[in-house]
């Protein structure tokens, strides 16, 4: 068995949050516009440039209350029923360890699968898939028929590519990977209080008709602008517009979205109490959420049936503030199989029926 490190986001357990919700931004504050650590309802969610969420309902967690090194609180799933310095497979290549009492997220290369390993320090290892899946995550995999025709390389690099297909490593959170596969800090930009001058990060936080002070003040007279915006701030203390209720005014002021930390959370069942053909194998479940500005924000499927192979429940789970999905279903029965794609924007839960079998032994998919 060929085991490879875990990228595991243990800065969770150091980093600080605030108690409550961020207030609504506007285009002149700091973008993140939310706590390094927040949770809600069942799920947690870090807002570092690569946004990352844990449902702590799917390894046995809640949402708990902790305290970072320098005592500033914030919240995150607990380890449930998991034991200190042990770690739970939750799918493929995503796992959880626990850490002082934290639910951390550990997660394997591409190419690569989690296992729990209880001797290991983080109670999970990542082995090879040895898949036909484009990927060589590492030379020791010489059971992947990938490694065949191409050879990974990450001398001198930390993260990023190793050139077929797998990466280097993942930088540490609250870091980013730069060209070189050097990982390097996150520049935050900082506009708080400020209406002129720089942010910290090589970008501007506005500019004056006069002069701009040291500490980011306009000396002179300030004339709004509105250019582009339909909602924040105009750049003298007023404002472009406000966002209908529920919605929050997105960085640059363009659009109006949902808030940084709403979440669907869908459901689908096969029909416990319908009579299924005695030859249906499977049904395939793949679903788009569709965000507000119509474009597919997340994927997820699932193979759905009866026995110990399959599930007949699945949970999908995506932020947003507004149901809507398209839904393509495929039932597969002894050889034919029918499918059928919908669009549905007002419901979360929803119970799969059998397919209806023609008389020519040819099946219909039939609406949720």
């Amino acid at each position: 068995m060929r085991t490879h490190s875990l990228v595991v986001l243990a800065a969770l357990a150091a980093c600080g949050g605030g108690g409550g919700p961020p207030p609504a931004p506007d285009a002149s504050t700091d973008p993140f516009r939310c706590d390094l650590a927040e949770c809600r309802d069942s799920f947690a969610r870090t807002c570092d440039g690569e946004p990352l969420t844990l449902d702590c309902s799917t390894f046995g967690g809640n949402c708990k209350s902790f305290f970072d090194v320098a005592g500033t609180p914030f919240s995150w799933c607990d380890c449930g029923p998991i034991a200190e310095g042990q770690g739970k497979c939750l799918d493929g290549r995503n796992g959880v360890t626990c850490d002082s009492g934290i639910g951390i997220v550990a997660q394997c290369l591409a190419g690569t699968n989690c296992a729990e390993s209880p001797g290991d320090p983080f109670g999970l290892v990542c082995v090879c898939d040895d898949q036909n899946d484009g990927v060589c995550p590492d030379a020791v995999c010489t059971n992947d028929p990938d490694c065949n025709s191409c050879t990974p390389s990450c001398t001198g690099k930390q993260c990023g590519s190793n050139g077929c297909g797998g990466d280097c490593g993942a930088c540490p959170f609250g870091q980013s990977c730069n060209a070189s596969g050097q990982c390097e800090q996150i520049c935050v930009p900082n506009c708080s209080g400020k209406e002129c001058g720089s942010d910290g990060c090589g970008g501007s936080c506005g500019n004056c008709d006069g002069t701009c002070t040291p500490d980011g003040k306009c000396q002179g007279t300030c004339t709004p602008s509105c250019t582009g915006k339909i909602c924040g701030g105009d750049g003298c203390s007023g404002s472009c517009g406000t966002c209908p209720a529920g919605l929050e005014c997105q960085i640059g002021g363009d659009k109006c979205d949902c808030n940084f930390f709403s979440t669907v959370k869908y459901m689908f069942i096969l029909d416990p109490a319908a009579t299924w053909p005695s030859n249906f194998s499977a049904v395939v479940v793949n679903v788009n959420h569709i965000d507000l500005d119509g474009t597919d924000e997340k994927t997820d499927g699932e193979f759905m049936g009866f026995g110990s192979n399959f599930h007949t429940t699945f949970t999908f789970a995506v932020f947003g503030c507004k149901p809507n999905i398209r839904i393509k279903r495929e039932y597969a029965l002894s050889g034919k199989s029918c499918q059928i794609i919908e669009t549905i924007t007002d419901r979360t839960s929803f119970t799969i029926p059998p397919p209806i079998v023609n008389a020519d032994g040819s099946c219909t998919a039939p609406p949720l």
